[in-house]
């Protein structure tokens, strides 16, 4: 009988440990929309060019709380966030010449460290964010 008892007793405080830790990664690799906005730099730019929707050169991302976006590459849009169970996405929206032109992706949250915006995940290029 005491064996089952510390048996019982482990599994709960395993069970509550597993629980806690669950939900500190979830809150931690979630981000609010307060915490978008704000102003972003592209790294690891001068890679071999991938993709046309990812900037090959310094720029400077500008999320707005109104949800407009400006940025020297992409030009002035809007964005859309939307959140998934541990995914936050974001899509861009802005004009490429005359027609209308979109970038979507997601956040890359660390347990430390600021926000990044995926651009190419393989050449490890993204937006990070440093206000």
């Amino acid at each position: 009988m005491a064996i089952l008892h510390k048996m019982t007793k482990k599994t709960v405080i395993t069970f509550t440990t597993i629980v806690v830790l669950t939900f500190v990664v979830l809150f931690t690799l979630h981000i609010s929309d307060d915490e978008v906005y704000g102003e972003y730099v592209n790294t690891n730019f001068e890679n071999p060019i991938c993709c046309l929707e990812a900037p090959h050169e310094a720029d400077t991302l500008l999320l707005h709380p109104d949800m407009t976006f400006k940025s020297k590459y992409y030009g002035i849009g809007s964005y859309k966030i939307t959140h998934n169970f541990l995914i936050t996405y974001i899509y861009l929206r802005y004009h490429d010449g005359h027609s209308p032109a979109g970038l979507q992706t997601h956040f890359d949250l660390n347990l430390i460290g600021p926000a990044r915006i995926l651009l190419n995940p393989d050449l490890n290029h993204y937006y990070k964010k440093i206000k």
